[in-house]
Parts: structure tokens; C-alpha cells; sequence
């Protein structure tokens, strides 16, 4: 919230304008927000528990690439929004 503020502080408008213009701001934050929730990651134990399939068998489908997956700090996961198109 602090760098809305800022960036929204640094030009010289009127109140009517500032709010205006932190409420668009506000509103951007919050949709990126639930864009980044919708990208949620899942460990292998949770994608088995969702597939109904062996942890052994999820760590097989992700090395012949029959689930998507991204890696996060040196870890292999699978992102939710992926999970569901294999799942369909």
C-alpha cells in the first residue's frame, strides 16, 4: 500500500483526483492479487491427493511431461490452473 501512495503522491493533483487515482490503484493491487491466487503451486503429495493417484505416479507423470510443472527455488511443483486441464 506504501507504494501506492508513493507513486500516487508524487504527482500534483487535486483530492477529487488523488483519490480517484488511488482507488484505480487499489483496484489494480487487488486484481493482481487474485490473478496470483488463481497460479497457486501444489507439491506432488497434494497433486496425487487431487488425482487420486501415488505420489510414485505423479513424480513419473511429471518427468514424461503429462503434468505440467515449474520450478520454485529448486523445486519441481505443479501450478493448480495447470493441475486442472490435466485433471478435465
Amino acid at each position: 500500500m506504501r507504494e501506492i501512495i508513493q507513486f500516487v503522491a508524487l504527482e500534483d493533483l487535486t483530492s477529487s483526483e488523488f483519490l480517484d487515482k488511488l482507488a484505480e490503484a487499489v483496484a489494480q493491487k487487488i486484481q493482481d492479487k487474485a490473478e496470483k491466487s488463481s497460479t497457486a503451486v501444489l507439491k506432488d503429495a497434494e497433486v496425487a491427493k487431487i488425482l487420486r493417484k501415488s505420489v510414485s505416479t505423479v513424480r513419473k507423470w511429471k518427468r514424461d511431461k503429462k503434468i505440467p510443472t515449474v520450478r520454485i527455488g529448486g523445486v519441481s511443483v505443479v501450478r493448480k490452473c495447470d493441475l486442472l486441464e490435466v485433471k478435465e
